[in-house]
């Protein structure tokens, strides 16, 4: 039963991020213990059963295992109970439990106009302690699965590159709104938390290589959409960008050094997000993509959707058809972005 309510949880919560909703199951009513460890559910007999559990409750330390909200805070505790409890699930459940804070700070600076200085001096206070504790989990998940990477990765770029500014942009809610959109990220775009947001989105699409075959599809599959949206923005809207070519103006006067967004963290890549030093890519089949050369980003993620279902005579779902169809009309000119203006959602 516990296992059971977390996944409801982790469900409920994905739907959340994906449309933008309140969530219906906020990470505080769950205050049950952590769910035992998964061979337990995978036990081939009773007696295979009962030979695990006393093993594992040989092995257990004395002390009662930490509540979810208590492994939140010091993540490093589940694994004094290790393997007792199912860490993979308790730790993808905590990382899901951070949506709550990040929907909710979102929320409130959509209520606080900029002029209140005050209220906003607070969210931004909010915001930097917020992901702060993100690094912090996030650092702490060793090993962990591709898709628990992945999702930590995912609200960390949401928390700084709200995908609801993003698909309005790209034109879910109209025209107008498509209009009001650019004129915020133009802003944005010029901000450290907009290299911030790329470099976790670079990130997602590099964990999102790593999974396997048949499994970049629902969930996964919308992390990759939004990912690419992000970069998609960021490089239409760099500063001196000449979309042609995919050069930045701004990345040749300071050196036009590459930065890679979805290796691993380097040097350059703090300096960008510090300075904006150099110029943001994408290294694909050792060629690197400017993230100013927009039709190739979107093409990136599209290419991903169909590389991992290898068989080609086959049609891909149908989410990770419909997504690629919005990436590739957002490649085919300004007028496609409003072609998918009525749309709810992104299924």
């Amino acid at each position: 039963m516990v296992s059971l309510v977390l996944h409801l949880f982790i469900h409920d919560t994905d739907a959340s991020i994906a449309l933008q909703k309140p969530p219906l199951i906020t990470f505080t009513e769950i205050k049950f213990d952590l769910p035992a460890s998964r061979d337990l559910w995978l036990a081939k007999s009773a007696t295979f059963w009962r030979d695990l559990y006393l093993k594992s409750q040989s092995s257990s330390p004395s002390n009662p295992p930490p509540t979810l909200i208590e492994a939140m805070h010091n993540p490093e505790s589940l694994l004094q109970h290790y393997p007792a409890i199912d860490t993979q699930l308790t730790t993808l459940t905590l990382l899901h439990g951070f949506w709550g804070q990040i929907h909710s700070l979102l929320d409130s600076k959509k209520f606080y106009p900029a002029q209140k200085a005050t209220h906003r001096l607070c969210l931004v206070t909010a915001h930097t302690e917020l992901y702060r504790d993100l690094v912090s989990f996030s650092a702490s998940l060793s090993p962990a699965s591709p898709r628990t990477i992945l999702i930590a990765h995912l609200l960390m770029m949401i928390l700084h590159a709200p995908p609801e500014d993003l698909q309005r942009f790209a034109g879910k809610s109209g025209e107008d709104e498509a209009r009001k959109a650019s004129s915020e990220l133009a802003v944005w775009a010029a901000m450290p938390e907009a290299r911030v947001a790329v470099w976790h989105a670079g990130q997602v699409l590099r964990v999102a290589r790593c999974l396997v075959q048949a499994q970049l599809r629902g969930f996964n599959a919308i992390a990759v959409y939004y990912a690419a949206l992000a970069l998609w923005v960021y490089g239409l809207m760099s500063p001196g960008s000449n979309h042609k070519t995919g050069l930045s103006a701004a990345g040749i006067e300071r050196g036009g050094r590459e930065v890679v967004l979805n290796e691993k963290e380097t040097a350059g890549v703090r300096d960008f997000r510090a300075s904006g030093e150099g110029v943001p890519g994408l290294m694909v089949d050792e060629e690197f993509v400017r993230l100013t050369a927009t039709n190739g980003i979107l093409r990136v993620a599209r290419d991903m959707y169909r590389g991992n279902f290898p068989v080609v005579d086959e049609g891909l779902p149908p989410l990770v058809e419909n997504l690629g169809n919005l990436l590739r009309d957002l490649g085919e000119g300004p007028g496609s972005r409003i072609s998918r203006a009525p749309s709810e959602g992104v299924a």
